[in-house]
């Protein structure tokens, strides 16, 4: 099964680790990163919303499939570290993603059309 892996963050004058995992949608075919902010007991999840085209890039180009994946874990990490140092947030709550052509997630705390709740960890 994929293995979460773990980055440190500070927000809010406090510390925060950011587990991170593949996940892929169950009903519909979907890839998404699901990450949890995890602090003071309280747990922000933060789910980032990838389109399909991405996960074929991995097969179509000479760039390895972890190597996107990679990318896309670090993508994740500075794009909630962004919105966490920008925006007000509310510990505990849910938050969306969708990945951007620049390679960024517009994050946001409205539910996207693609999360239908049909998702599971990646194996």
């Amino acid at each position: 099964m994929n293995q979460e892996q773990e980055f440190n963050i500070d927000a809010k004058s406090k510390h925060y680790v950011l587990a991170t995992s593949e996940y892929i949608g169950t009903k519909n075919f979907k890839y998404l990163i699901r990450s949890e902010l995890r602090g003071n007991g309280k747990v922000t999840l933060f789910l980032l919303g990838i389109p399909d085209p991405i996960v074929v890039y991995a097969g179509n180009t000479n760039r390895a499939q972890d190597s996107v994946v990679k990318s896309l874990y670090q993508s994740a990490v500075d794009s909630v570290a962004r919105f966490i140092g920008e925006n007000e947030w509310v510990e505990g709550a849910t938050y969306y993603g969708e990945y951007l052509i620049d390679g960024t997630f517009e994050i946001t705390d409205k539910k996207p059309q693609w999360e239908d709740g049909e998702w599971g960890q990646k194996i």
